[in-house]
């Protein structure tokens, strides 16, 4: 399983997290396939996942799959490795993290491979998911795909002129050609292919290269020498293949390449390999919500037609952007059209019937009508998909010496050709690379030189087109321009360092001595993303709230881990009754290494605690019926902007303006109302506020779910004033720290000690606050209000690694004092306030945590949670 394939399943398992009660009982174990007499020697009747036939209710939370496919009985031809290609014998187990797989050679060398049928997700999780019911849930998913999937793909492929291997399906009885593995891979059903690797020149399936070798290895050589090409056209053509099968796990060890010598080049032809992921099924109720949460749009059901085509090749973005980077919509239409000739109506039908006849009455119809539908539609998606790589091309030169020619033809075209410079310095006659790009297909072209003292030439009649961007690596390179002398923008942009020789009017220079200006990155693009999302949690200030929300996340060059992020949220708060709006903006690294963030939120109704103004207040009314008595309504608008940046990987600075309204609305028959801290009714006037604040965070932490060890601390000044009584202003310098410190066995002492200042002339509202789980447990929230406060919480924690089928992460036991006061001018008082308890810690899967705590003071008992997360 790739680097994607994993991110996913963290991602999902995260999600999961919130089902976890639910979904273990509707789960089933994992099983191997399951084997029946047979009357005759020659075959076995296998099933080849019992396990996933389970009830109708199971199969409407986490879907239908192929479920009857797989649970099936089929009728399969054993094998005797000893009759194949002249005898195979096993020489090394191996496979990824999904299947088991078991490595076999002829005497001539050739290699095969048994993979597993059935296989187990769960080995791909994170270490601490595994042997969880987090993996019961994942392996069940294996049901997404056809068991007998690979089989349909030669005979199709084969029309298409694609290479491909020539899977079969196979039962492996105990013999001796296992050897040491005939104990564990022997009475098992698997795939029996080629493996593609080293010298296959008799096989014309692989186009009889006599060299095939792995992705890695193909770009490692194509980006060391010009004379290692790929073929393009030829990737095109496997590519639309994929989109038609409905193949989306299309990653870099999905492929491997059959090399040929061609004119002195070598050239490089994709051979796909392991079609275990055509034809895939994603439904189910709950495996849909995960997915939506999961960001993983790209998971989807193999249909009539594609919903999204970008997404559907998620997996292949890194290598279709670097392996196509050469070719133009006229190849990919025209080879959409070759393919709509070749994948005939009856070459669909007969590759699909190669599927068991037990199982194609099952869904190989349905399949059959989905690839006619897909085929016809080719084009489109071929145009489509095509319009989306041109956005934005990456051309990556090598690490020899060459020369870049960028020409702006006019407005509408600009092309690039690269040729190589022999050992006398002279460019080569025939570029190794050529392409002419278009205005209304492409907005930006990135041009690499990862090597050697490289040329760039640039030649232009306008300014005004394509955006041209040009990395050069780190030695020293020329650039030079024969271009007229124009005015206004700049389309050309150079990123080097100043030791290079410009020669150069056309061109905007971004210099830096920093290495990372020469960086390519093939992994660096990732696509946009927008959608719905559903809100439901807990913050101390809503407490439980749920809603909807609208989150847009925009990539671009350069900028981690994204270029923007914008979200609009409408949140109802369970225990406020009330609604209230956001608007969150993240822009990076805007003004140099600076961040802009824009914030706007509005509290429909806000209920705020109000006691009075001391550190001696008394509740004169107790009892929870008298709750809302020292409550007071309030409407809140607070929009902010500001600028943050991260210096090291510990300290965070952030600076920002706001503006803020805050209306209290008149309520009889409140404490508030009773005792007005302004005799002409000024409480209740509406207020305009604005100001600015600098934060500051320094966050060192063994583990940001639930440290047992490290330092947080966070400090902030402010000044705000009144924004129609220009006399008042104040202004807050707040701080507080946080120490985690490990004594002896699981013991941890936690301490957080805080205190915030005053000064001017604030509104009641606007006075530092104590009490509740942020500050003082075992009263209120805000219970006491003053110019200043200071406040102490001390924590003896237990903390324990518990291990479970259920539960997988850290649990623990805590005590806790809790201490603090306010002071406020002409009160004298000395009351330190004391509260006292207990609670417990949860931290499932060290990917969130909640501390739940129970204190009690002289005046009350609460309960409050404090939650982390690191999803």
């Amino acid at each position: 399983m790739n680097g994607y394939q994993q991110a996913y399943l963290k991602k999902y398992t995260h999600y999961s997290l919130c089902l976890f009660f639910f979904c273990i009982l509707f789960v089933r174990p994992y099983a191997q396939d399951s084997v029946k007499p047979s009357s005759s020697s020659d075959s076995r009747t296998v099933v080849a996942g019992e396990q996933y036939g389970t009830s109708g209710f199971h199969q409407w939370l986490w879907g239908k799959h192929y479920r009857k496919e797989w649970t099936v009985p089929v009728n399969v031809a054993t094998v005797s490795l000893d009759t194949v290609d002249g005898g195979l014998m096993a020489y090394e187990s191996g496979g990824g993290r999904q299947s088991k797989s078991l490595k076999l050679k002829n005497p001539n060398g050739k290699e095969y491979v048994l993979r597993s049928i059935d296989k187990s997700f769960g080995k791909a999780l994170p270490e601490i998911y595994q042997n969880t019911f987090i993996e019961t849930i994942i392996n069940d998913q294996v049901s997404i795909a056809l068991p007998y999937a690979a089989i349909t793909i030669p005979g199709m492929a084969g029309a298409a002129r694609i290479y491909h291997t020539v899977p079969k399906i196979v039962f492996v009885p105990e013999q001796k050609s296992l050897g040491e593995f005939n104990k564990e891979f022997g009475n098992q059903l698997y795939i029996l292919e080629q493996r593609p690797g080293g010298n296959w020149i008799e096989a014309a399936n692989f186009g009889n290269s006599p060299e095939i070798v792995s992705t890695d290895k193909m770009l490692e050589k194509t980006f060391e020498e010009s004379d290692h090409r790929v073929d393009q056209l030829a990737f095109i053509r496997a590519r639309l293949f994929d989109i038609f099968v409905g193949d989306w796990g299309r990653h870099e060890d999905q492929w491997r390449w059959a090399t040929f010598e061609q004119e002195g080049k070598k050239i490089y032809r994709p051979v796909p390999r392991d079609r275990d992921q055509a034809y895939t099924k994603f439904d189910g109720v709950l495996l849909s919500m995960l997915k939506g949460a999961a960001g993983a749009g790209h998971l989807q059901t193999f249909n009539y037609t594609i919903k999204d085509i970008g997404l559907y090749n998620f997996s292949a973005r890194h290598l279709d952007r670097q392996a196509a980077n050469e070719t133009t919509r006229e190849q990919w239409v025209s080879t959409a059209k070759e393919l709509q000739q070749l994948l005939t109506n009856e070459i669909i039908e007969s590759s699909v019937k190669q599927l068991p006849p037990e199982v194609f009455p099952v869904s190989g119809d349905e399949i059959i009508s989905k690839l006619r539908s897909r085929r016809d539609l080719l084009v489109d998606y071929a145009n489509e998909y095509y319009l989306l790589l041109a956005k934005e091309v990456e051309v990556v030169g090598t690490k020899k010496k060459e020369l870049f020619e960028v020409s702006r033809i006019d407005e509408e075209r600009v092309s690039i050709t690269i040729y190589d410079i022999n050992k006398e310095g002279a460019a080569r006659a025939t570029p190794f690379y050529s392409r002419t790009f278009l205005t209304s297909e492409t907005k930006e072209i990135r041009l690499y030189g990862l090597g050697e003292n490289d040329q760039y030439v640039m030649r232009a009649s306008t300014n005004k087109g394509i955006r041209v961007r040009i990395i050069g690596g780190n030695a020293k390179d020329s650039y030079y321009d024969s271009s007229l002398s124009m005015t206004g923008k700049k389309n050309i942009e150079i990123y080097d360092d100043q030791d290079n020789d410009f020669r150069t009017s056309a061109a905007k220079l971004k210099l830096s001595e920093s290495d990372s200006v020469h960086v390519y990155n093939y992994d660096a693009f990732e696509y946009n993303s927008k959608g719905v999302k559903k809100i439901l949690f807990y913050n101390n200030e809503d407490r439980v709230h749920i809603g909807i929300g609208y989150q847009a996340e925009k990539q671009k060059w350069r900028k981690y881990p994204f270029a923007s992020k914008q979200e609009v949220n409408v949140k109802y708060s369970l225990m406020e009754a009330a609604f209230s709006t956001e608007y969150k903006g993240v822009f990076t690294e805007v003004i140099g290494k600076w961040n802009l963030a824009l914030d706007a939120n509005y509290d429909w109704i806000r209920w705020i605690n109000y006691f009075g103004i001391g550190n001696s207040t008394e509740r004169v009314k107790t009892g929870s019926e008298n709750l809302n008595y020292y409550r007071m309504r309030t409407r809140q608008l607070l929009t902010s902007i500001g600028i943050n940046r991260t210096f090291g990987p510990y300290s965070h600075v952030g600076i920002s303006t706001f503006y803020q309204t805050y209306d209290i609305v008149k309520d009889n028959d409140r404490f508030v109302a009773e005792h007005p801290t302004n005799m002409n009714g000024g409480d209740y006037a509406k207020k305009d506020f604005g100001g600015a604040r600098i934060d500051y965070l320094f966050q060192k932490v063994n583990d940001k779910v639930l440290p047992t060890k490290g330092i947080k601390f966070v400090s902030s000044v402010s000044y705000t004033r009144d924004l129609k009584e220009s006399e008042k202003s104040f202004g807050r310098f707040s701080s507080a720290v946080t120490f985690y410190v490990p004594l002896f066995g699981s013991f941890v002492y936690y301490l957080k000690a805080g205190g915030a200042t005053l000064t001017g002339t604030p509104e009641f509202y606007q006075l530092n606050v104590i009490g509740g789980g942020q500050t003082l447990r075992g009263y209120r929230r805000l219970r006491f209000y003053g110019k200043s406060s200071v406040y102490g919480q001390n924590e003896l924690q237990w903390i324990r690694n518990v291990r479970g089928r259920l539960f997988n992460g850290k649990a623990g036991l805590l005590g806790l004092v809790d201490l603090g006061r306010v002071w406020y001018p002409g009160e004298h008082s000395n009351k330190l306030h004391i509260s006292a308890g207990g609670g417990f810690m949860l931290a499932p899967f060290k990917k969130v945590s909640v501390v739940a705590t129970y204190a009690v003071s002289r005046e009350d008992a609460t309960v409050n949670f404090r939650f982390s997360r690191n999803l």
